[in-house]
C-alpha cells in the first residue's frame, strides 16, 4: 500500500480542493487519525509535508478493525446517513477479524455507503483472500480498484455522478 500511498493522497487532496461535497480525511496504521486541516493547502506538497509531521505509520502494518472502531466511536457524528464512507486499503490487517466484522456491521448501519478502493485489485489476477478484506467486504456496497488515473476516474465517477 505504501507505494500507492503519495498517489492516493494527491487524488484525496484533488477531491477535498476541486468538488462540492464536504469530505473529511482519515488515515490510518494502527491507529486511526484525522488530517482533513492539512489538505487545505492549495499546494499538494506543502499538505504533504504538513501531514508526514503529524502521521508516520506508512509502513508498519494495519490494524484495521481497531481504527474502524475509533471512527465509530471517537468521530461518530462524521458519519451520517448521507455519507459515503471511502476506505483506501490494501486490505492487508493484523488485527482481530472479530472487531473488524463488527465494527464494519456497525458503520455500514450507520453510512449511507461504503466503497473500499482497492490498489492491489488493478492486478488481473487478484482475489481478496487477505483475512482484512475478506471480513470487510461483505459490508462494502463497492470495491474498485486504485492503481492508476483511470481507476481513479472511475472511482470519481461514483462519487460525483
Amino acid at each position: 500500500m505504501e507505494i500507492y500511498s503519495a498517489f492516493l493522497l494527491n487524488f484525496l487532496h484533488f477531491l477535498h480542493n476541486n468538488h462540492r461535497f464536504k469530505i473529511e480525511i482519515f488515515v490510518f496504521s494502527t491507529e486511526l487519525v484525522l488530517l482533513t486541516k492539512y489538505f487545505r493547502h492549495r499546494n499538494f506538497q506543502v499538505t504533504l509535508d504538513s501531514m508526514s509531521l503529524h502521521f508516520s505509520g506508512w509502513s508498519g502494518g494495519t490494524k484495521i478493525g481497531q481504527a474502524i472502531e475509533t471512527l465509530n466511536e471517537t468521530y461518530a457524528s462524521v458519519v451520517t446517513p448521507k455519507s459515503v464512507v471511502i476506505i483506501m486499503s490494501d486490505g492487508w490487517d493484523t488485527g482481530d477479524t472479530a472487531l473488524l466484522d463488527r465494527e464494519m456491521a456497525k458503520l455500514s448501519s450507520r453510512a449511507k455507503a461504503i466503497t473500499w478502493v482497492n490498489p492491489l485489485k488493478g492486478d488481473p489476477s487478484y482475489e481478496p483472500l487477505a483475512q482484512g478484506i475478506a471480513t470487510a467486504r461483505p459490508y462494502c456496497d463497492e470495491f474498485v480498484s486504485g492503481h492508476n488515473i483511470e481507476s481513479l476516474k472511475t472511482f470519481a465517477g461514483l462519487i460525483d455522478p
